[in-house]
């Protein structure tokens, strides 16, 4: 399984870089995944690019090994998902987190039509 490199500029300016070992990930979520009773579902968090380790990549080598759900937080994040869902033969799974009014987490009751009308578009299946 190959390392990736994820380069990315500082604030000031300067470049920064880490090797991210896809095994080391993977085999990560399968020792947490053999830790829960049999038919837990594991849904790996891959918002903000998998915290810089390059969330398609992480998630193209999960679902690859299985792992069927993931958690995204914004619309980028949902659009890596849907190139992911078009380029994989399994079935992906889609949680949709609603905003129940603290203006906190999920998605907006307003952005609902948007939302179902990109996931028709995008192929994805809840």
């Amino acid at each position: 399984m190959p390392t990736i490199a994820v380069s990315r500029a500082n604030r000031d300016g300067r470049g920064a870089w880490v090797d991210v070992d896809l095994a080391a990930i993977l085999d990560n979520a399968q020792a947490l995944a053999s830790l829960l009773p049999q038919g837990t579902v594991v849904a790996p968090v891959v918002k903000a690019d998998a915290y810089g380790h390059g969330a398609v990549e992480v998630s193209r080598t999960l679902a690859g090994a299985g792992f069927g759900a993931f958690c995204v937080a914004t619309r980028p994040g949902l659009a890596a998902a849907a190139r992911l869902a078009r380029s994989y033969s399994g079935v992906l799974s889609l949680h949709i987190k609603l905003d129940t009014g603290l203006g906190r987490q999920g998605l907006l009751e307003v952005d609902l039509p948007t939302f179902l009308a990109f996931r028709f578009r995008s192929g994805l299946s809840a």
